[in-house]
């Protein structure tokens, strides 16, 4: 079992918070709300309105960033944001000279790391600390995984690899290739062609899968808030899989639940 210094040793611990950016907070607010997740207080971060969600072991940031809309990035949960910092800027050469930025709004200091650090995402370092979560109604309790696009996906989680000390597992599903890399609880999965495709976007992220305790109560109070789902049905990864057949705030959002049937 992992100790406490092992533990503290490493650059990052795990995902935190996914960050959703959308056109207004209040409406934002009141979109999640109707989801079924406990909302709190907006306050202001890194100059912008916020609004956090917080359910066991995970959370989603809502960011207002006017005429924008859709998943944007992360925080990830360490031990001590400045020196994790520190050593992501001195792994990776390639961000030599770049600097990090220091928030001391809303609830702790937060840090952002430089964009060349994640390809894909705006990621932010935190200490994260996470008191008794309120139950969200639709039985959400964590983040499962967050899915980025990449054109080249064996260099994507080769940059992650590098700065966070992060290992890929790569593996090909349907004429796609896919790389996988474990924080913590949460997954982050990288997805392309199977050869590296030069004229491709730059890598992007995609969709949020979050976990279930009752993945038959989540798709019913999703239901009775006029929300359509596909499933639950079986899951690739195992257990029961439901989608939501619209985006919600522009992030494809579905739900995850390791029960047997």
């Amino acid at each position: 079992m992992e100790n406490t210094e092992q533990r503290e040793d490493r650059i990052v611990n795990s995902i935190g918070y996914a960050l959703v950016a959308v056109g207004s907070i209040d409406s934002g607010v009141s979109t999640w709300v109707s989801l079924g997740f406990p909302v709190g207080d907006t306050h202001m971060w890194f100059g912008q309105a916020c609004a956090r969600i917080e359910f066991g072991s995970g959370g989603i940031v809502l960011v207002e960033r006017p005429g924008d809309e859709g998943l944007f990035g992360w925080i990830w949960s360490c031990a001590d944001p400045a020196r994790s910092a520190q050593r992501v800027l001195a792994a990776a050469a390639w961000a030599d000279g770049e600097a990090t930025s220091t928030s001391q709004e809303g609830p702790g200091a937060s840090r952002r790391l430089p964009a060349s650090a994640t390809p894909g995402a705006v990621t932010f370092l935190e200490k994260t600390y996470r008191a008794d979560s309120t139950k969200a109604e639709n039985l959400t309790i964590g983040i499962d995984h967050l899915v980025v696009a990449s054109g080249n996906v064996e260099a994507t989680a080769h940059a992650y690899e590098i700065a966070f000390g992060l290992r890929a597992r790569g593996r090909e599903m349907k004429g796609r290739r896919y790389s996988f890399l474990k924080v913590g609880d949460v997954v982050i999965e990288i997805v392309g062609p199977n050869q590296p495709d030069s004229a491709a976007p730059p890598p992007r992220l995609w969709g949020l899968a979050l976990r279930s305790s009752d993945i038959d109560a989540t798709a019913a109070r999703l239901a009775a808030s006029g929300f359509a789902a596909a499933g639950p049905k079986p899951a690739i990864q195992g257990g029961r899989i439901l989608s939501l057949h619209e985006p919600v705030s522009g992030v494809p959002l579905a739900w995850l639940a390791e029960d047997a049937s």
